[in-house]
């Protein structure tokens, strides 16, 4: 396989209220959903009886998750359109004034809890993580495309691991100072990227779980209508190694898609028995000397502990079934795989990249094509096909069905 695995220090180059970053305020507008379906929103917030909460100083504190969903709703709907960041009044105090008048500014494709559609009887389920430091809303784009397709779409806010983390009684607050010291190359450090991932895909675990209550029964807003027969995880970045891990230890998954993510010590001690799409930036297009100094560590412990990726990505790999695919984007960065370009304008000192808006267009279009492959509606060579329309995408390796 070509070495392509991303370097996860990029997970610290999201955007953030800082100077530099924002644009305009001109307003922006998603694009639309290519799907048959309309687009609804709703929310819920579900607390684990079964783990604590390892980043509060109480011990006594569950874990505690907000979950944003997206659904193929009625055609007709009167209701509201659901806003870009929904508890932006809550969360302004962490994310800045900055950001918040300009989430405000931003139009989505969706409105908040219309009917269902009637049609399908049942939708298969998507469970999407965010990447470290991100939000839910940062994948909008993807996730109503999803839901325009069919899906049931649950985005997990992975608490004090995502920008902003709602409390009842504290408050907004801001991703736990913890993780800054975990930005280097040790045995600590590996240790303590192993056991977040171990439990953001015990937060995807939780998820279905959840759903699963909620779908038994039929009063439920999405009672009886939920296909958990057939469920997806899909991740950026540290959410991308957590849908991997969830994948691979929960047997409800059929597929998984993993946005930039990579592979590390924890995924070596399972198997993955399902298809996986796995997308990559464009490594050529990577800075690793800068990687290396942000990491604290020589170019030459940086090129090892690629090297140590990659082999994880390799075994990993190896073990995907028939239907999987390893692509690179030509001229794509870390961030290409969210919202965030689309929605804030690329940072400042970004060039020769490719336009974010194509990014997100052959993202969203993967995925589909991918899933409604391992769903059985599309020959799966149909994805290799796409190359004509994505000369951007290299196929760096793919796993043909019998």
């Amino acid at each position: 396989m070509n070495r392509y695995t991303s370097a996860f220090y990029f997970v610290v180059a999201l955007y953030g209220p800082g100077p530099g970053v924002l644009h305009a305020f001109q307003g922006v507008s998603l694009p639309l959903p290519e799907g048959p379906f309309r687009v609804g929103t709703t929310a819920r917030q579900w607390i684990d009886s079964t783990r604590l909460e390892g980043f509060t100083s109480d011990p006594h504190d569950l874990r505690r998750l907000d979950v944003s969903v997206w659904y193929p709703a009625a055609r007709r709907s009167a209701r509201s359109p659901t806003p870009y960041v929904p508890n932006i009044d809550e969360t302004e105090s962490v994310m800045g004034a900055d950001y918040a008048a300009h989430v405000r500014s931003v139009r989505t494709n969706s409105t908040i809890e219309p009917a269902l559609s009637r049609r399908p009887a049942r939708f298969p389920v998507v469970v999407l993580s965010h990447g470290l430091g991100s939000l839910p809303m940062h994948y909008t784009v993807l996730a109503e495309e999803l839901a325009s397709q069919g899906y049931l779409v649950a985005s997990i806010n992975h608490s004090f691991g995502s920008a902003a983390t709602v409390l009842r009684r504290r408050g907004a607050q801001p991703l736990h100072d913890d993780w800054r010291a975990a930005f280097q190359i040790s045995p600590e450090a590996s240790r303590f990227w192993d056991d977040r991932i171990t439990n953001w895909a015990a937060d995807i675990v939780f998820v279905v779980n959840q759903l699963a209550v909620e779908n038994d029964v039929a009063t439920e807003f999405f009672g009886k209508r939920l296909d958990l027969s057939w469920v997806v995880t899909i991740g950026h970045s540290l959410g991308g190694s957590a849908a991997l891990l969830a994948g691979q230890v929960d047997p409800r998954v059929k597929a998984v898609v993993n946005l930039d993510g990579t592979a590390r010590n924890v995924h070596a001690r399972f198997p993955m028995r399902v298809p996986v799409l796995w997308m990559q930036q464009d490594r050529s297009m990577m800075d690793s000397v800068s990687a290396a100094r942000s990491l604290q560590t020589s170019q030459r412990l940086f090129r090892d502990f690629m090297l140590q990726l990659d082999a994880h990505q390799d075994t990993l790999m190896s073990s995907a079934q028939p239907g999987s695919y390893v692509v690179s984007i030509r001229g794509s960065y870390h961030n290409h795989f969210s919202d965030l370009p689309v929605v804030f304008g690329e940072p400042d000192g970004v060039v020769g990249f490719m336009d974010p808006r194509r990014a997100m267009e052959i993202v969203r279009t993967y995925v589909v094509r991918f899933l409604a492959a391992t769903l059985g509606q599309a020959d799966v060579e149909e994805l290799e096909t796409l190359g004509r329309r994505f000369p951007e995408v290299t196929v760096l390796e793919a796993r043909k069905r019998p």
